[in-house]
């Protein structure tokens, strides 16, 4: 549950007694249940859960009103059952555990209406989007690809589109020699990289004003190496003849496979770029924590 007074502890008794009784191995708070509710929130908010809503119960194949649920209870047994993999990709416990588990649970769901917060701030930001989107990839793919290779390849696809955008826009649009249109478009490239990847990243770990600046000028430091073979490469294949758009998209090809080897954030010290890097040891304190309880 979460510890700011939106959900009402007095409800822990209800649940504690469901569970008890042997009804079900799990009880949830549900907003959407019948008697449930939102309290305050906006309808651009409300209408991005009921979505998140809507994708998660076809997830998890069962007919629960509220799987996105923060406020639940649930057996020993069935933590124990899912502990070991759990992701830690995301606050949404309860939908990392549902889908985690992969069979039907005995579940009840208990309306609840969201109270007024009375400490904390509201999570709800592009990183909670980005965090969600994380936790489906991995129960959906993560077995087969994984996810902190999507996140890279998701993030080398971007870069390259935004450099090949600003090439065309600098060297067609504004006339700059084929040279100078790369390092420009190299240049506002790693800015924009840099600035995705902080917004990204855990909002409490996000870095503002000196640490913003440090952070970027290390981003660059990392990144040159690949940025200076990307230009060295492609104004190779331009001087000898090869298509503007070929050379461009050869540099960053190269520049792209740089970032994803040699450029590694880990390597570097900059794990926290990639959002995922954070959940990786969330992941291992909570397998410890299965560990500790098998053995105990």
């Amino acid at each position: 549950m979460d510890c700011d007074f939106q959900h009402d502890p007095a409800v822990l008794r209800t649940m504690y007694g469901v569970l008890e009784s042997g009804e079900a191995e799990l009880v949830i708070g549900s907003r959407y249940a019948e008697g449930g509710g939102c309290g305050n929130w906006s309808r651009r908010r409300h209408q991005i859960s009921r979505m998140g809503t809507a994708i998660s119960k076809m997830l998890i194949g069962q007919d629960m009103k509220d799987p996105m649920s923060n406020f639940f209870a649930l057996r020993r047994e069935l933590f124990d059952e899912a502990a070991s993999e759990l992701s830690g990709l995301s606050f949404k416990i309860l939908l990392d555990l549902l889908l985690t588990i992969r069979h039907p649970v005995r579940f009840c769901e208990i309306p609840i209406t969201l109270g007024q917060r009375t400490a904390g701030e509201s999570k709800f930001e592009l990183v909670v989007a980005w965090e969600f989107a994380m936790l489906v990839a991995d129960k959906t793919v993560g077995r087969y690809v994984p996810v902190r290779f999507l996140v890279m390849a998701g993030n080398g696809g971007a870069l390259g589109a935004i450099f090949l955008g600003l090439f065309l826009v600098a060297h067609k649009g504004f006339g700059l020699t084929f040279f100078y249109a790369g390092v420009a478009a190299v240049t506002v490239s790693i800015i924009a990289g840099y600035q995705i990847s902080n917004v990204l990243s855990y909002g409490d770990r996000r870095r503002h004003g000196l640490q913003w600046v440090r952070g970027l000028l290390t981003f660059i430091l990392v990144s040159s190496i690949g940025a200076a073979a990307n230009l060295v490469l492609a104004n190779y294949l331009y001087s000898v003849g090869a298509d503007w758009f070929v050379s461009a998209a050869a540099g960053t090809l190269l520049w792209l496979a740089w970032d994803f080897t040699g450029a590694s954030p880990e390597r570097w010290g900059l794990g926290r770029y990639l959002s995922v890097g954070r959940s990786q040891s969330s992941k291992t304190s909570v397998r410890s924590l299965a560990r500790r309880r098998h053995s105990s």
